[in-house]
């Protein structure tokens, strides 16, 4: 009779050290991941301070992936956005916004369709765009691809002027874009 709380108190004991070990391991793999993927709140807060430097409180920042635009609203909470976490509630709320802003940011166009054949990435679309949710500012923090926003936008004067740009160690960095002038929307837009 004895053995047996022995043995249980053993087989408890044993069990808490081989859950604190695996605990402890998947906290130490969860953090060298996270870091590979966020980056410090510095980087975060020297855009921060650069957005307030140049945007007016309230304003809507356009930006081009809706979960850092989370980690951007936890910094700049006195801005307006136009989806954070998920994608798929802007889609719920209205599929030709989600896809208007999908192209933009995906494919450097302005199209408010699944399927956009024949349409050509341009500054002048992206520009559109953003502008047609009511926004003269974006935020862009996807790496750069063929026809990305952000890679558009670079090629864009007249119609963006990069405002700020925070470096990180994961994608190149935060940019901050000011749209300035007014592009002709684009004939597949319904207004």
């Amino acid at each position: 009779m004895v053995a047996m709380p022995r043995l249980r108190a053993g087989l408890v004991g044993a069990t808490a050290l081989v859950a604190a070990w695996f605990g402890w391991s998947n906290i130490v793999q969860a953090w060298q991941v996270g870091n590979r993927y966020l980056d410090p709140p510095a980087v975060f807060e020297q855009l921060a301070t650069a957005v307030r430097a140049h945007v007016p409180p309230g304003s809507l920042l356009f930006t081009d992936d809706p979960f850092m635009t989370s980690v951007l609203y936890a910094s700049l909470p006195e801005y307006r956005y136009i989806v954070a976490y998920d994608p798929a509630v802007l889609f719920t709320a209205s599929p030709r916004l989600f896809w208007r802003w999908h192209h933009a940011v995906a494919d450097g166009i302005a199209c408010d369709e699944r399927e956009c054949p024949g349409e050509k990435p341009s500054p002048a679309a992206i520009a559109w765009a953003i502008q047609s949710f009511g926004s003269s500012w974006a935020v862009t923090s996807s790496p750069v691809r063929a026809f990305s926003m952000q890679s558009v936008m670079a090629q864009g004067q007249p119609f963006f002027e990069l405002a700020a740009f925070s470096p990180r160690r994961t994608s190149g960095g935060l940019y901050l874009w000011h749209v300035k002038a007014p592009p002709q929307p684009s004939a597949r837009i319904e207004h």
